[in-house]
């Protein structure tokens, strides 16, 4: 097979497996609807990924990589710029809010894992260590608190955070029309996600104080 043609057939194939899987799941989805809807056949998806399952698994790693790489990105432009840790973390949060349809879709596919695949989700070693990047979370908070925090309270800080911001994520993309985000007064609007996650951020390190 061709290198450039296997290349673009192996993208094709990411390309609408991670629709279709965001749609309608991981038991929804066949591999014959697969093929048919990247016009390949299945033959090529045998070839290309071994079967839907690594398919499957694909996806997640590929979206984990992605998106761990962008808040590395982040992290590093913080250092770079010497900006405070409320400002890391809405920067954070406007990079999810920008690219809320690959969040979206990505919280989907891994929301669709059947219980019979869990035991092989152990085998993806970002998401044994919990959300993708947030590393780099624990990273601010340890550099910015005022006392050492133990294990537990970075384990949550850092979960109660990637989880504030994905969650005001999904709800901006999907519960919130156009016209109300334009809104100023709308009581859900940017500017108001945005004060939400510093008001978070400030709490977090009260508690971190105590």
């Amino acid at each position: 097979m061709n290198t450039i043609h296997a290349h673009e057939t192996k993208k094709k194939i990411i390309d609408v497996a991670r629709k279709i899987f965001s749609e309608n799941g991981f038991e929804g989805t066949s591999i014959r609807e697969l093929a048919k809807q990247a016009e390949v056949n299945v033959a090529a998806i045998n070839y290309h990924f071994g079967s839907k399952e690594q398919l499957f698994f694909f996806i997640i790693q590929d979206a984990i990589t992605n998106l761990t790489l962008s808040l590395k990105l982040i992290y590093e432009n913080h250092l770079l710029e010497k900006t405070n840790a409320e400002d890391f973390f809405l920067e954070v949060y406007r990079y999810f809010h920008k690219n809320s349809s690959d969040i979206v879709s990505t919280m989907k596919v891994l929301m669709s894992v059947p219980m019979t695949q869990k035991s092989e989700m152990r085998h993806v070693k970002e998401i044994e260590k919990g959300p993708p990047g947030t590393e780099y979370f624990e990273k601010v908070l340890i550099k910015n608190s005022p006392k050492e925090i133990s294990a537990e309270n970075l384990h949550w800080a850092t979960t109660a955070i990637f989880s504030h911001i994905t969650h005001k994520t999904i709800i901006m993309h999907t519960c919130i029309s156009e016209e109300d985000k334009e809104n100023p007064d709308y009581f859900c609007s940017d500017l108001d996600f945005e004060n939400g996650v510093r008001k978070l951020i400030q709490s977090i390190f009260l508690f971190l104080k105590q």
